[in-house]
């Protein structure tokens, strides 16, 4: 999974960014591997441990970034954002 995320001032200049990417997907089967497990299927492999881990991981790296780091400039956009 990846995201990409930053910052503009009103004059078009970025004062923030960040992207972040994981190892999630299936290769060659294009789909993340919750959406395998959400099938019934039990995947034990180690591949399956190491996407589920990646999964985790982005989902706490954007609520981290959005939540703590950029939160002070967030703030000040207000609504508009």
């Amino acid at each position: 999974g990846k995201f990409a995320g930053a910052i503009f001032s009103a004059a078009g200049r970025a004062l923030r960014h960040r992207a972040f990417a994981r190892y999630t997907t299936r290769r060659g089967q294009g789909g993340a591997q919750s959406a395998l497990d959400g099938s019934g299927k039990k995947v034990k492999s180690v591949g399956s441990t190491l996407r589920r881990h990646g999964e985790r991981a982005l989902a706490t790296d954007v609520v981290e970034l959005l939540g703590k780091d950029w939160r002070a400039d967030l703030e000040l956009l207000g609504k508009d954002w």
